[in-house]
């Protein structure tokens, strides 16, 4: 795998293992506008190289912004606290922590904290949101 495909084979491999969250539409780039709630967004956060013993590895962060439509606040908050749950079949935590390998598209992934939850506007929608941060490590 070239270099310029590693970021984006990590960036589908958490997408991946997200899209078997039941009902959540998954996106592995930033989309123009989304229509479809609930929704997923991956993202690069962050990336370093690490030279270790075997040559070198990628360390790194992706975020994803899970997104739930804003119609109706009270089911809004239903919504996006069951993605929030440390277990469950909305929950990303627990979807993520299956496979932390992420379909081997990483050695190591794991969610390491959640926040900016709250409301936001996406392209004129009132959504409620919430931003989960994942580390990663992948040999080189």
């Amino acid at each position: 795998m070239v270099m310029s495909d590693q970021i984006a084979g990590e960036k589908r491999g958490l997408a991946a293992v997200l899209a078997g969250v039941e009902g959540l539409r998954v996106f592995d780039y930033t989309p123009d506008s989304v229509h479809e709630f609930p929704a997923a967004i991956v993202r690069l956060e962050s990336r370093e190289s690490v030279e270790t013993l075997d040559g070198g590895a990628i360390r790194g962060s992706l975020c994803v912004e899970v997104l739930v439509s804003g119609a109706d606040g009270r089911q809004a908050e239903g919504s996006l606290d069951a993605f929030l749950e440390p277990r469950g079949p909305h929950s990303i935590e627990a979807v993520s922590k299956a496979d932390p390998t992420w379909g081997d598209a990483v050695d190591d992934g794991r969610l390491v904290s959640v926040d900016n939850i709250g409301w936001r506007k996406l392209g004129g929608v009132n959504c409620l949101g919430a931003e989960f941060h994942f580390w990663f490590m992948k040999s080189g």
